[in-house]
C-alpha cells in the first residue's frame, strides 16, 4: 500500500505534448505542432540551464549517441521559431481523447500562435 498519497483530483487536467526530437513522430514523419510559443526572450536561459544539465547531457551521449544537444536545441527552436516568424519557438500539441478537456489552456496561459 502507498504511503501519503496524492488525493484524488477534482478533475481530469489538460494534457499537452512537446514538440518531440528532431520534430518527428515514432513513424519518421513530421510532427507538425498545433500552436508555437516564442521563446526567444528566454532562450539563452533555457540554453544555459541545459548546459548545465549533465545529467542529461550523459544520458543523451550514453542512450542517443548525441553530444550536441545544445546545437541541436538551437536548430530546432529555430525551425519552430520560424514558424511564426521569430528566433526561437517551442511547439505544442493537446491531448484531445476523451476524457481531457478540449478549451486550449496552455494557449490561453502562456500565449502563442495557432499553426
Amino acid at each position: 500500500q502507498q504511503q501519503n498519497p496524492a488525493a484524488p483530483m477534482e478533475k481530469i487536467p489538460h494534457l499537452y505534448y512537446v514538440d518531440s526530437v528532431g520534430g518527428i513522430d515514432l513513424f519518421g514523419n513530421p510532427l507538425k505542432p498545433q500552436f508555437v510559443v516564442d521563446v526567444t526572450s528566454v532562450y539563452e536561459l533555457k540554453r544555459k540551464s541545459l548546459a548545465c544539465h549533465e545529467s542529461q547531457r550523459n544520458w543523451l551521449l550514453r542512450q542517443h549517441g548525441m553530444d550536441e544537444y545544445l546545437e541541436s536545441c538551437d536548430r530546432w527552436s529555430a525551425v519552430r521559431g520560424e514558424l511564426i516568424g521569430v528566433a526561437h519557438g517551442e511547439g505544442f500539441r493537446q491531448h484531445m481523447g476523451h476524457p481531457y478537456p478540449d478549451s486550449d489552456l496552455l494557449q490561453r496561459l502562456v500565449g502563442g500562435k495557432t499553426l
